[in-house]
């Protein structure tokens, strides 16, 4: 009986350092791609080409493509290979490194270290809460739905006020929220390796689903912290 709850605790650590794994790994080329883009000016050259050609509309194309990615990968979960999982993930952090490109020039490459260095302590942290509180967070989810349309819609009334204080309150709310939802989709990993530990193509998926939620939470994260450090700069 103790050699089958071992082996069973180790194997839920296998699924979850994979994931935390992937989680890295998608970090990583989001740093690369944004340094690579914003030190060689390409992603600067490609806005003014086509701002000259009169394509502008094609620079929310990230945007767009990012969104895309992000409901295809959660509707479709079931249904894609293993190998889709994997390129939809790298696929959405390559784009994101786009996005982000513009990030030194608006903020600063130390303000960037600070704010990545800072939402790594917080990150680790409540990953570690999500990991060992008994409190059941998943049973929270409509709450953290109605949390998330509250923040965007708050955040779209933020940028036509453009009031300081407003602002400043949604960074810390953003903040908040989302490592509350860390804590939430490290204890989802676990109980989707519960019902599917049976299957190893589906934990194979769900690793890469959970790598995808918890860049998603760390990134978020990130840029409400540089947002911060930006206006107190």
């Amino acid at each position: 009986m103790r050699d089958s709850l071992y082996i069973e605790a180790y194997s839920l650590q296998k699924h979850m350092v994979k994931s935390f794994i992937w989680m890295a790994m998608g970090l990583i080329i989001t740093a690369a791609v944004a340094f690579v883009m914003y030190d060689t000016g390409a992603y600067f050259r490609i806005m003014y080409s086509l701002s000259q050609s009169g394509l502008s509309l094609l620079l929310l194309l990230p945007m767009f493509v990012q969104l895309g990615v992000a409901i295809y990968l959660s509707s479709r979960l079931y249904k894609m290979s293993t190998v889709t999982s994997k390129v939809l993930f790298i696929s959405y952090s390559v784009i994101t490194g786009i996005t982000f490109s513009t990030l030194p020039l608006i903020y600063g490459m130390d303000q960037i270290f600070t704010a990545f260095a800072f939402s790594s302590v917080l990150f680790i942290c409540l990953a570690i809460i999500g990991n060992t509180i008994k409190l059941d967070l998943t049973k929270y989810s409509a709450l953290i739905v109605g949390a998330l349309f509250t923040l965007i819609i708050t955040s779209v009334i933020g940028i036509f006020l453009r009031i300081p204080s407003l602002d400043m309150f949604i960074c810390y709310a953003g903040i908040l929220l989302f490592l509350f939802i860390t804590a939430y989709d490290i204890q989802k990993m676990k109980r989707n390796y519960e019902i599917a530990r049976q299957d190893e193509t589906m934990l194979e998926k769900l690793a890469i689903y959970g790598a995808f939620d918890l860049y998603l939470d760390f990134i978020n994260i990130f840029l409400y912290v540089l947002r911060l450090l930006g206006k107190r700069r």
